[in-house]
């Protein structure tokens, strides 16, 4: 009766199908009941206990029984929920806008660059401010792109300023994150308190590429759009020290310990 799409497990007991002869999806328990009917031109695992879906032109989320949660105005793309918060992607159809950095798309009908924006679980859009480019969210901070520069953001999309001049440049790595100078060129090391235990005054700070990726898997009308997510440096610290590089000499410092978690 039913062609299995996806298989749900361990997110939840069931599996995304599509009826034999159609292309419509739907829920069914892993003991075969329909529980969300095949009417969904796309359907995903939107996080705990919710599925995202895209339907004719609306896009939003259900619950686990097909009942709607929240439509998200304009999306073109969703994530599944993490942390309270989920991706939404929008189109920027005025040209002048556009950004050298943001996606761009274009066809015979239409043309546009891709803008990214934040919903909590609610579906209300966090801020007013869009991105072209917005990685996970995680631990209340989050790396964007926009207009071509590359910086941090908190849960509230405003940027992470450090000390009035600095701004905070990757995700925290076992307690650290890095930060940097705009105006200097230079770079330093804060705290999970945000406190600055190495100050930004290094033209180089010795640092390793995170193993993980930082990025939100999303979903369009068409199928599954994985983001490319986001790599990560940290400050490469061993035993309190650092190695850095000022004016040329490279020299080791130690890292400060006063409100280090």
């Amino acid at each position: 009766k039913y062609k299995v799409k996806m298989p749900l497990y361990p997110d939840a007991l069931g599996f995304l199908v599509t009826p034999k002869n159609g292309n419509l999806m739907g829920y069914i328990s892993g003991e075969g009941k329909l529980l969300i009917p095949c009417v969904y031109d796309q359907l995903a695992y939107g996080g705990k206990d919710m599925f995202l879906f895209f339907k004719d032109n609306k896009a939003g989320y259900i619950d686990m029984q097909g009942k709607l949660k929240f439509y998200v105005e304009g999306a073109i793309k969703l994530s599944s929920f993490f942390q309270g918060y989920a991706l939404c992607s929008v189109k920027m159809t005025d040209r002048r806008s556009f950004s050298p950095s943001a996606q761009s798309v274009s066809s015979d009908k239409e043309s546009y660059q891709v803008q990214n924006r934040l919903i909590d679980s609610s579906g209300k859009f966090v801020s007013d401010e869009s991105f072209d480019w917005l990685f996970l969210l995680k631990d209340g901070y989050a790396n964007v792109i926009k207009n071509g520069n590359t910086y941090m953001v908190d849960k509230h999309l405003k940027k992470v300023v450090i000390d009035s001049n600095c701004q905070m440049m990757s995700y925290f790595y076992k307690g650290y994150a890095l930060i940097y100078n705009p105006e200097k060129k230079t770079w330093g090391v804060i705290n999970e308190k945000l406190d600055v235990v190495v100050p930004a005054i290094y033209d180089k700070i010795d640092n390793r590429e995170d193993e993980r990726r930082y990025g939100y898997r999303l979903c369009s009308k068409s199928g599954d759009d994985r983001s490319p997510g986001s790599s990560n440096y940290y400050a490469n610290i061993k035993d309190g020290k650092l190695k850095v590089v000022l004016k040329g000499k490279e020299e080791i410092v130690t890292v400060r310990v006063s409100g280090a978690r």
